[in-house]
């Protein structure tokens, strides 16, 4: 008897006959599941609908933009300065000055007396007539006097008025010579205000001489 006839693949593949045959499509379905064709199959791009098209309109991830690309950067920018740009004095809106007022007290009449802010003071007992007017706000740092002589009695003092009322701008009980400082280190001084000090001494018969210098800020 002849040979019995075999099942040949499309691959080359053969399957000896049986008493009972598959039909052709079985049969590649089952070569199919044998060589697991359906299990290692690549999917191409082209074989999922829009993908190919989604993907070409899709920036990479890293990547770049020019200024333009982006709404209202570079109207924004051209209001900006520079990192590195200067400014007058004049365009700064609270810019602080720093001055000193210096004065000396060399003689003093009697306990109480009143003396200007400034130059070589005389003292007078009628305040009035000590008082100097500033026209601008400003601030009150600290006053330091230097003491070179005190009374027999000492107990002298040393204080900043403000249209007639004592600041906290003071120095009090002197019983030594020498440096001495306001513990408050700063008072506001409204604009228009009448300025002077008043002196106070333990002594009537040895004068109270002191120099110094008043600290203020003014905008």
């Amino acid at each position: 008897m002849a040979n019995p006839p075999s099942f040949v693949d499309k691959t080359g593949f053969s399957l000896p006959s049986t008493t009972q045959f598959m039909g052709g499509d079985e049969l590649n379905q089952l070569f199919q599941l044998i060589r697991g064709d359906h299990l290692t199959e690549a999917i191409q791009q082209a074989a999922i609908d829009g993908l190919v098209t989604a993907l070409a309109a899709k920036a990479a991830l890293s990547h770049t933009h020019p200024q333009s690309d982006i709404t209202n950067l570079i109207s924004d920018l051209a209001a900006k300065a520079t990192l590195s740009h200067t400014h007058l004095k004049a365009d700064i809106t609270d810019f602080t000055s720093r001055s000193f007022i210096q004065f000396s007290l060399t003689a003093i009449g009697g306990n109480g007396r009143f003396m200007p802010m400034y130059g070589d003071a005389i003292n007078l007992a009628s305040e009035i007539q000590t008082q100097t007017k500033f026209q601008s706000a400003m601030t009150a740092k600290s006053l330091q006097i230097y003491v070179a002589q005190v009374g027999d009695t000492p107990n002298e003092g040393i204080v900043l008025r403000d249209d007639g009322v004592d600041t906290a701008i003071s120095i009090q009980g002197v019983t030594t010579t020498g440096q001495k400082e306001t513990s408050i280190m700063s008072v506001p001084i409204a604009a228009g205000s009448l300025l002077s000090y008043q002196i106070t001494k333990g002594s009537q018969t040895n004068f109270f001489q002191i120099h110094g210098v008043l600290e203020v800020d003014t905008p």
